[in-house]
Formats: C-alpha cells, sequence, structure tokens
C-alpha cells in the first residue's frame, strides 16, 4: 500500500520547480533593484565628476579672462597720468604685452576709434576703426561708456581679421570745471580660440568629454558659442550637460560639458541584465538540486571534506588578514596572563613572543603604570564590550615610543574567565607631531614678532597676537582681507612689484616697510617673506614676519643728533661744521665764489659763570645761538665749539659782506639779556676769514679767523 501523507515522486517534482520559480522571480527581483541602485549611484558619480571638472575649469577660464582683461586699467592708469595725452604707447604697451600672453593687442581709441595699436603691423587695419559706430560692436561700446564700467564684448569679426573679443574700458577725464568728460577707451584684444589654449579646455575630449563655452548676446538674447570641442562656431549637440556660470565684465558665460559617449552605459547595463538572469537562473536551479538532493543520499566524506576546506579557506584568511595588520595583537585574561601573541617583527616586543606565552604575565616585564593601564583597559572592555584610545609610553633602545590600546572582549563559556583581545598601536610619530604642532602654536603666540599668514592668492588667513599688538588690528578686521589693508603709500607699485618677483624666484624676500596702523600712523618695519609650498611645488601660503623699528629708528636719529649737534643748543658741533665747511669750499671751487668764517667770542662770559652759576651762563649761551641765528640765510652755518665759542659759515660772501654780517652780529648780540630775572650785557668779538684768501680747508679758515679773533681782542675792537 501507498502512505498517503508521503507526496509521490511527481508532486515533489513540482513542488521543486515552484519552489525554484518562486526563487527565481524573487531573485530577479532583488538583482533588477541592486542594479537599479548601482546604476543611480555610477549616473551620479558620473555627474558629479563632470560637475567638478567643468568648476574647475570655469574657474581656470574665469581666471584667465580676468588676467588678460586686466592690462585695460594698466592701460587707462597711462592715458590718465598724462593728462589723456599718448605719449610712448607704443614703447610702453610692447613692454607690457609680454606680461599678457594670450593677448593678441593692445589699443587705445579716444572718442571710440582706434588710433594706437601694439602690435602695429598686424592691427594696421583697424587704425580709424569706429568702435561707436560699428553696428556688430557698438552696442557693448556704448553700454561700456554709459556704465563707466568694464565690459567684454565677444565673439565678434574683428576688425584685425579673425575672431575673437574685446575688453573695452572707458576712460573719463576732469574737464575745467571738475566734470568727468569721456575721452575713449582702453582696449584689450583677445582672439579665439588661441586665447582660451591654455586653459586646457582642449584636453577635456581627449579625457572622454565634450564641452561649449556660450553666451547669451545681451542685444537679442540669442545663445551665442564661443568654444567648444567641436572647433566650429555652431557647437555642438551636447546631451544632458552640466553646466558652470562663470562671471566675465558685464556678463556671463556658461560651459557646459557632457560624456562624449554619453550618460548611460548600454553595455554593462545589458551585461548585468544578462548576469543577473543567468544567476538567478543559477540560483533557482541551485535551490531545486539542493530540494532534489534530499531525495538522495549524501556521502558523509565528501561533506567532511567541504566542511574541512572551508575552515581552512577561513583560517588563511583571517591569518593574512593578521598579517596584514601593522598593529600588535595580543590575548590576555584579567591577570595579565597572555595565550596569544602576534607580531610582524618581534623587534617591536619588549621579549620575544616564546617568553611571553611560558606562563609569564605582563607584570613580569612591563612597568606597573603600563599594567595599570592595560588592566584598566581590559576592565572597560569587560563592562561595555570594547575599549579604546589608552595610551602609556615605554623605555626602548631608540628612544622613548608611544602606544594606543583597542581592548575587545571575547565571549566566554559558562564558568570560565574572560579573554581579551588587545591591539597596540605604535602612535611615537603622532605624539612628536603634536608636540611639534603645540611647540609651533606656542610660538606663533608668544612670539613678540608679527607673524601673518595668507593663501596662495594673498588673502590673510591667521596673524598672531603681535600683530595686533603692533598694526592695532584685531584679527577679525584683516582675515579675508590682503595685506595692502597695511599699506601706507610711501611705496610706489615698482617696490612691490621687485619685491614679489624677488619672492618667487627665490622663495623669500626681506628688507625695510613703512607701513600704516589702524589709528593712522605711519611706522617702519622689518619684513621678511617665505612662500610656502607643496609637494607638488604649487604655492599654497605666504609667511611674513615683522617688527616694529620705530623705536630703534628713534635711538638711530638721537645717536646721529648727539654726532653733530650741540646738546645745549642745538647748533652744529664741530664735527659737522667741519662737514659743510668741506662742502661750501667744494661748491665755492665750482663756482668761483667766496666764502667768509666768522669765529665770535663772548668777552669776559667767565666772570657770568663764576659769579652767577652755569645755569645762567647756560641760559646765556642759548640766547646767544638764537640771536646768531636769527640772522643768517637759510644756507648758512652756525656752530657752537664749545664754552663761548661761536663760528658762522658764510656761502657767497665777500670781505664785505662778512664785515657787514659781522656789525650786525656785533649790534644783535650786545643788546641786554633777560635771564633768571637777571639783566645781562655781554659783548663779542669776532675774527674773520676769507676762502681762497686765506685758506681752502676748514683748519686753514678756522685757525686764520681765530688768529684774527684774538687781535681784535688785543686792538680792544670787535672785529
Amino acid at each position: 500500500m501507498t502512505n498517503p501523507a508521503v507526496p509521490a515522486p511527481a508532486s515533489r517534482s513540482r513542488q521543486h520547480w515552484a519552489v525554484a520559480a518562486l526563487v527565481f522571480t524573487v531573485s530577479g527581483l532583488i538583482f533588477s533593484y541592486l542594479i537599479w541602485q548601482l546604476e543611480e549611484r555610477r549616473a551620479t558619480a558620473q555627474r558629479t565628476t563632470v560637475l567638478n571638472i567643468a568648476t574647475e575649469q570655469a574657474q581656470v577660464i574665469e581666471s584667465r579672462i580676468q588676467r588678460l582683461m586686466s592690462a585695460t586699467y594698466l592701460l587707462a592708469a597711462i592715458v590718465r597720468k598724462d593728462g589723456g595725452e599718448v605719449r610712448q604707447f607704443e614703447e610702453v604697451a610692447t613692454q607690457i604685452l609680454p606680461f599678457y600672453p594670450g593677448v593678441q593687442s593692445l589699443a587705445l581709441s579716444p572718442d571710440g576709434v582706434i588710433r594706437h595699436a601694439v602690435p602695429l603691423e598686424p592691427n594696421r587695419g583697424s587704425i580709424g576703426f569706429n568702435q561707436l559706430a560699428d553696428p556688430a560692436q557698438s552696442p557693448e561700446a556704448f553700454l561700456a561708456r554709459d556704465t563707466g564700467r568694464l565690459t567684454l564684448a565677444g565673439p565678434v569679426n574683428l576688425a584685425q581679421g579673425g575672431v575673437g573679443a574685446v575688453g573695452r574700458l572707458p576712460i573719463f577725464l576732469p574737464d575745467d570745471k571738475g566734470n568727468n568728460r569721456f575721452w575713449g577707451f582702453a582696449n584689450v584684444i583677445i582672439r579665439f580660440p588661441e586665447s582660451l589654449a591654455s586653459t586646457g579646455m582642449d584636453n577635456l575630449p581627449g579625457l572622454g568629454y565634450d564641452y561649449e563655452l556660450w553666451r547669451v548676446k545681451p542685444d537679442n538674447g540669442e545663445r551665442q558659442v564661443i568654444a567648444s570641442s567641436s572647433h566650429s562656431g555652431d557647437g555642438i549637440r551636447l546631451m544632458e550637460p552640466v553646466s558652470k556660470t562663470l562671471q566675465v565684465p558685464n556678463g556671463q558665460w556658461t560651459l557646459s560639458v557632457a560624456p562624449s559617449k554619453g550618460w548611460g552605459k548600454s553595455a554593462e547595463l545589458g551585461w548585468y541584465a544578462s548576469a543577473s538572469l543567468l544567476f538567478s537562473a543559477m540560483l533557482a536551479y541551485l535551490v531545486k538540486l539542493v530540494l532534489d538532493q534530499k531525495r538522495h543520499r549524501i556521502s558523509l566524506e565528501e561533506q567532511v571534506f567541504r566542511r574541512t576546506q572551508d575552515i581552512r579557506s577561513v583560517q588563511d584568511q583571517l591569518q593574512a588578514t593578521l598579517d596584514a595588520i601593522p598593529d600588535l595583537m595580543f590575548e590576555l585574561d584579567l591577570d595579565g596572563r597572555q595565550y596569544r601573541v602576534h607580531a610582524i617583527d618581534e623587534q617591536q616586543l619588549v621579549v620575544p613572543a616564546a617568553e611571553q606565552l611560558d606562563g609569564r604575565t605582563i607584570h613580569d616585564f612591563l612597568p606597573a603604570d603600563v599594567c595599570a593601564t592595560i588592566t584598566q583597559a581590559m576592565r572597560d572592555a569587560q563592562a561595555h564590550g570594547r575599549s579604546s584610545g589608552q595610551q602609556y609610553s615605554l623605555s626602548m633602545p631608540e628612544g622613548t615610543r608611544w602606544y594606543e590600546l583597542s581592548v575587545s572582549c571575547k565571549p566566554a563559556e559558562p564558568g570560565q574567565s574572560p579573554r581579551f583581545v588587545l591591539l597596540t598601536r605604535d602612535i611615537t610619530a603622532r605624539k612628536r607631531a603634536e608636540a611639534d604642532l603645540i611647540l609651533a602654536a606656542k610660538v606663533f603666540e608668544q612670539s613678540s614678532e608679527a607673524f601673518l599668514i595668507t593663501d596662495a592668492l594673498k588673502r590673510i588667513i591667521r596673524v598672531n597676537p603681535a600683530f595686533t599688538e603692533i598694526t592695532g588690528y584685531a584679527p577679525e578686521e584683516v582675515i579675508g582681507k590682503t595685506p595692502r589693508v597695511l599699506a601706507s603709500g610711501r611705496h610706489g607699485p615698482g617696490f612691490y612689484q621687485r619685491m614679489w618677483r624677488e619672492l618667487q624666484r627665490g622663495g623669500e624676500w626681506q628688507g625695510e616697510v613703512w607701513n600704516r596702523r589702524r589709528n593712522g600712523e605711519v611706522f617702519p618695519e622689518w619684513l621678511s617673506i617665505t612662500r610656502v609650498q607643496n609637494e607638488d611645488g604649487q604655492t599654497t601660503h605666504y609667511i611674513a614676519i615683522f617688527t616694529d623699528t620705530t623705536q630703534r629708528k628713534a635711538q638711530e636719529a638721537k645717536i646721529r643728533n648727539l654726532a653733530y649737534y650741540d646738546s645745549l643748543t642745538g647748533l652744529a658741533n664741530r664735527s659737522l661744521l667741519k662737514d659743510r665747511v668741506q662742502h661750501d669750499v667744494s661748491q665755492a671751487k665750482r663756482h668761483q665764489s667766496k666764502l667768509s668764517l666768522l669765529f665770535i667770542d663772548l668777552d669776559h662770559f667767565k666772570n657770568i659763570n663764576d659769579s652767577l652759576g652755569h645755569q645762567v651762563g647756560d641760559g646765556v649761551l642759548i640766547e646767544v645761538a638764537k640771536r646768531l641765528q636769527s640772522l643768517v640765510r637759510e644756507q648758512d652755518t652756525i656752530a657752537r665749539l664749545g664754552g663761548d665759542e661761536f663760528v658762522a659759515v658764510l656761502p657767497d660772501t665777500d670781505a664785505d659782506g662778512a664785515a657787514h654780517m659781522a656789525r650786525k652780529l656785533l649790534d644783535l648780540v650786545a643788546r641786554p639779556y633777560q635771564v633768571k630775572q637777571q639783566e645781562l650785557t655781554v659783548t663779542p668779538s669776532i675774527g674773520i676769514s676769507l676762502f681762497p684768501d686765506d685758506g681752502s680747508d676748514f683748519e686753514t679758515l678756522y685757525r686764520c679767523a681765530d688768529t684774527a679773533m684774538y687781535r681784535a681782542k688785543q686792538e680792544g675792537r670787535n672785529g
């Protein structure tokens, strides 16, 4: 009899096929969903990649156009400097042009008519071209004139021939009434596609991307292609392009980029679909086989063999994984007894692995503080399943080394004490780097020298407290700006151009610069600038360090004043007098003129010091010095040689002039003085020497005048 509870073989076969069909359907749906997800992610990633390419390329083009157009401002400055007169334009523009690669020509168009162009020969056809009258170029020329702003017109058919773009900067000059009048345009002409060659845009087709650079014409709203990978004026048809807008004077351009072969990958999708169908079919068939195997006896030996192979494979994979981990690995219990040690290089271990596994614990060969750290990490892992972040140091033959622990608690059998797997990572390099960073930060913050750091575009990104103390600017007032915020106006453009040329050539520059504090005070500083580059040699930052040299200059001025001026009267001393006499004698020799030297001595001045004191005597000397200075000309020199002796040097003065001046000095010096509530009178004796009659150098003239003065005293006369 047949047991009705047991399905017949045919019925079992139909059930197996039904289950296989269900598995096929479900797996097919799952694989379809996975393929759809993969395709979505691929498409998103591809669009992101294209967007990044378009963004980077747009930035390069925008920067390129701005750089080329900046030449108009330089031309405008030249015109304004000469008051609208065009002088030496060809010479100046020829020197400027090499600094703007990509610019075809520079031109000036007074009243909108091109009159000057460099280079002249290829642009001779444009001379006389009226930009305000040309139907193609006049709309944007009028726009530039009416707005007073730089405009970029193009693509246009150039008067010089070919297709390009014209950057126009209107130039306005003040008239007699102080109003601005339109002078004309400063023009920069660039030719397409040559001016865009260095942007790297032509490399996109080689990377598998088509592109189109276009704009909307402002006069009629039509779409105008500037450049495209087809190298034709009509452009190409891009499929769902990614577009990035870039700003140009008086408008914007758009760069559209799309894969040359489209966004989809139909071949891959077909392969994925075929593979999913095949895999679903195989899975369904495998399910059916598994179900069918229930009807057959499977050899126990085969099952054992397969299991053994799987275990070996897992063990091999686990060992390969362990070998790939550079960290040290240990298996310990809470008592510190080790059961397993793994190290790629045993030189990393304090003691060899064999000695660690002979029943000893970590307390036998590690310091107590390290053992405490490891034990605490294991207790944390026991409480929370894992722990990480604990650090400890060891003294090794090559020096102190730092390590960081990661601990996990292994599942324990009932009645067994827990074991822990410890990963120990060598973080010595990181700790040293952190220490270096901390030291650098302290130097930056605590230095008495001002630090200023900019990015590659010279925008300030960080300053230190000394910067604020010296300049008065708080960090938030300068961050994001350029160092021009400190400019004093004492240095011309040439100074800064030479500075940056030397900095770009040698990587560093130092020298004295006059800058301006926040309160408007101009001060001197000693400035050092260093350029920072990355591994590719690209500039990433500039670091400027400067000190305020105001006090030092004041000290130098004070020293210089002490060296050349009398401290009591402020008159020139003997050293300065000698230099000036030598200079005046040289001038007199050159122009064949006379020079007089007057030696002035106050009669009986010692009696004032002895009877009334040195303070009164010093007061008299100061008043005498003032009276002497009040009589002489700006080119004359009055000096005090010490005591009551004075010397007057009178260039371009003959004997009569010297005698006349001596009489005036006698009269003025002999008038009464009010000093310390005392009315005093002193009389001078004066001796005169003349160049070239009495000598041709300071010492000779001085001796002659001194002798004449004493002779005057002996004769009882002042003169």
